[in-house]
C-alpha cells in the first residue's frame, strides 16, 4: 500500500484536500476513509445548482503512478461523454505537466 510505504504523501494529500475544502465553495464535505482491501478514499460532496452530489474519490493500490478515480457514491450516472461505464480520473501533474488538475475519462 502506497500510504504505508509513504505516509508523508498520504498526509500532503489529505492536507490538499482539506486546503481545497476551505477555499471551494463547491466542495461541501470532504471525509477521508479506508475501503475494504485497505484502499484510502475520500468521501466528498460537490454543491452543484442548490444540489450536493455525493463522490469517492478512490485511490489506487499504485497511486501516485495511477490516478484517483471519481465515482458517484449515490448509484446515480451522471452525464459523461464515453457513457455509463466510465469513471472520472484526475489528472495528475505527472500526466499533464505544467497543467492544473482537472478530469479525465477512462473506461471502467
Amino acid at each position: 500500500m502506497w500510504f504505508i510505504h509513504n505516509p508523508e504523501r498520504l498526509k500532503t494529500e489529505v492536507t490538499g484536500i482539506e486546503a481545497l475544502r476551505a477555499s471551494a465553495p463547491w466542495l461541501a464535505v470532504a471525509t477521508p476513509r479506508m475501503m475494504k482491501g485497505l484502499q484510502f478514499a475520500v468521501d466528498f460532496d460537490m454543491a452543484v445548482n442548490g444540489e450536493a452530489l455525493p463522490f469517492t474519490l478512490t485511490y489506487p493500490a499504485f497511486f501516485p503512478e495511477t490516478p484517483p478515480s471519481v465515482l458517484p457514491r449515490d448509484g446515480r450516472h451522471y452525464p459523461r461523454p464515453y457513457g455509463r461505464k466510465t469513471a472520472y480520473r484526475l489528472e495528475t501533474a505527472r500526466a499533464a505537466p505544467g497543467s492544473s488538475c482537472g478530469f479525465r475519462h477512462s473506461m471502467v
